[in-house]
Formats: structure tokens, C-alpha cells, sequence
């Protein structure tokens, strides 16, 4: 599958082996990185291959305030196909049903949770393989990363994969389960030049932005070697040429993306907002909570490449490598 992605071959060929592994025989795989070294991204390249080859792509991406709310995260993947649950399974269903409900008197048995979502996933790949894709597994709330960690060590025989991405030290289930892992490291001195050049824009590539004063200060973090290069050469900006690497990695990409959101109009900037805590993306919640003409208010976010519409008036989505926060609207 051809891809713009730059100096990640060997990831991207682990994943093309994950994926063909998975689609026959099931399998689980975790990319652990730092923020802003591509997780998402190859996530994202991970879900399209597999939507490319007739595979279907459950996706949850887990936010630091739904913690504390059990199952809030295997709600998001069963939604789609807890309703394809045959007929004759009647105690799975309810079981899995149950996760929606409240005040349900079903026992939410940890290991009877695993078993009914391995056994619905199992049956809804009959036909086509799945991937659940779990986008920062170290925010997922404990119920939902403890069946997910069960399952992941019980795929094989399914066609079923599970891909997550994750911090480095992140302790939780998925942590303590040895897990098959790609640890993802920053890019070289080539890749990153390779990836400076292919992520400037011709203006970036003609103003005063050095490129060593660049290079130095995004550490081979691919996430930076698009945004700096912004903050660089922003007319606004107080030193072009100030060396940035004297500051840590983490607050340079914050200054790279608030420059920019700043810069909003005050509606988008609201409805950027609303998109960020809004985790299950649903773009009718959306217009209830800013409004019937949320994706015209978020018009200027896309032109300021902080969101990217992709031809669907009901969807629109960050950057892969986005900051802190961003959003996925469906």
C-alpha cells in the first residue's frame, strides 16, 4: 500500500505483516512511542490498509477524563455491532448489552465480558476480518483495558487483530501482559531532513526558518518537524533564528499549536473545544451543543491545518499526529 508516510519502513512493515497475520489467524500488536512520533498515524495507515482489503475497523480512541468510567472504552467498540449478535446467543448478548445499561442486574464478570466480545467479534468476522484499533491505551478506564488485555492474548484462531498504541511507562493491564510490542524511536539525521523537506510548504522553504535550528530543536520527532517550521517563520514570531532545543520537546509543540489556535476566531475555537471533549465524536451532539453550522465554524481550524475534512459533510478529523486533545468528528 502506497502511503506519504517518511522513514518509518520498518514499522510500516511490521504492520503489513500484522495485518496479514490478523486477517486469517488473529493477532495483537502495541506501538509504544513518546507524543508526537507518529502513533496515530500509523493507526491510521493500519486502518486504511486493512478498509482497503474488504476488513472492517472498530476504533476507540481513549481520553484522560472517561478514566473513571467503566467500560466507557469497549462501549465505543461494541456500539457498531452489539446488535449483529445472533438470536440463539441470548446470555452474550446480554451480557454485552448490559455495558449500555445502568442499572442493569447483570454481572459484568470481567472474564464473561472477554468471552461475549470474543465470541461477537468472532461471528462478525465471518464474513469480513476486523481490527480494533485503540488509539492511547494508557487512558483507557481499567474495566475496558482489562478485557481488551484478555482478548488480545486470546485472538488466536479468529480474524481478528488488535493494534494499540501507548506511552513508554505506561503502567496498566496492557503494560503487564507482554504484549507483542514496536517500540518507536525518533527518526535519524537522513529521515529527518527527508521528512523537514517533505513536510515544508513552498513559503516555509523560502523564509528565514533555518533548517539546523530546525532539526535541532524537533529532536527527530516527526510531529515537530512539521510544526516548527510554522512557528519559525511566523512574521510574528520574536527570534526566527532562536534556538528552541533549550526547551523541552513537549512545551515547544504546545507553543507550535497555540500560536496557531490562538489565531481562531472565537466560535472555532469553541467548537475545537467542544470537538476535543466530545469523545465519541458524534457530529449530531456536536450541532446540539454549537450549533447546525458546526463544520462551517470549523472551516478556519482546516485551513489552519489543525482538522481535515475528508469529502463527507458529517466528517471531519485532526491530523494523525495531532496535539493533545484533538478530535475525531463523525
Amino acid at each position: 500500500m502506497t502511503t506519504d508516510i517518511v522513514g518509518r519502513s520498518e514499522v510500516l512493515a511490521t504492520i503489513d505483516d500484522f495485518c496479514e497475520h490478523s486477517r486469517t489467524s488473529g493477532k495483537s500488536l502495541i506501538i509504544v512511542a513518546d507524543p508526537g512520533l507518529g502513533k496515530t498515524t500509523l493507526l491510521r495507515y493500519a486502518a486504511r490498509r486493512w478498509a482497503a482489503e474488504g476488513g472492517r475497523v472498530l476504533e476507540v480512541t481513549a481520553v484522560e477524563f472517561e478514566a473513571d468510567i467503566s467500560f466507557a472504552g469497549l462501549v465505543q467498540i461494541v456500539s457498531p455491532i452489539v446488535d449483529s449478535v445472533p438470536g440463539a446467543e441470548v446470555r452474550r448478548a446480554a451480557i454485552l448489552e448490559a455495558l449500555f445499561d445502568p442499572k442493569t442486574a447483570t454481572t459484568l464478570d470481567r472474564m464473561a465480558v472477554t468471552e461475549a466480545l470474543r465470541n461477537l467479534l468472532r461471528a462478525a468476522a465471518h464474513d469480513s476480518p476486523i481490527l480494533v484499533l485503540v488509539d492511547d491505551v494508557q487512558w483507557l478506564d481499567r474495566s475496558s483495558a482489562a478485557v481488551l488485555t484478555l482478548l488480545a492474548r486470546r485472538l488466536t484462531g479468529t480474524r481478528v487483530g488488535l493494534l494499540g498504541s501507548t506511552r513508554p511507562a505506561a503502567e496498566g493491564f496492557f503494560e503487564r501482559a507482554r504484549l507483542d510490542k514496536y517500540v518507536l524511536t525518533p527518526l535519524g539525521e537522513a529521515r529527518r531532513r527527508r521528512r523537514l523537506t517533505a513536510a515544508r510548504p513552498a513559503r516555509i522553504a523560502a523564509s528565514r526558518s533555518p533548517t539546523k535550528v530546525v532539526l535541532a530543536s524537533a529532536a527527530g520527532n516527526p510531529l515537530a518537524l512539521v510544526e516548527l517550521p510554522l512557528v519559525l517563520a511566523d512574521p510574528g514570531h520574536d527570534s526566527p533564528r532562536a534556538d528552541l532545543s533549550v526547551v523541552p520537546l513537549n512545551r515547544r509543540l504546545q507553543v507550535a499549536f497555540s500560536s496557531r489556535i490562538a489565531g481562531l476566531p472565537d466560535a472555532t475555537r469553541q467548537s475545537l473545544l467542544l470537538a476535543a471533549l466530545e469523545a465519541t465524536g458524534s457530529i449530531r451532539v456536536l450541532e446540539v451543543a454549537a450549533g447546525e453550522r458546526l463544520l462551517e465554524t470549523l472551516a478556519p481550524a482546516e485551513r489552519s491545518r489543525l482538522g481535515t475534512s475528508h469529502g463527507n459533510p458529517h466528517q471531519m478529523i485532526t491530523p494523525p499526529s495531532s496535539p493533545p486533545g484533538g478530535a475525531t468528528i463523525r
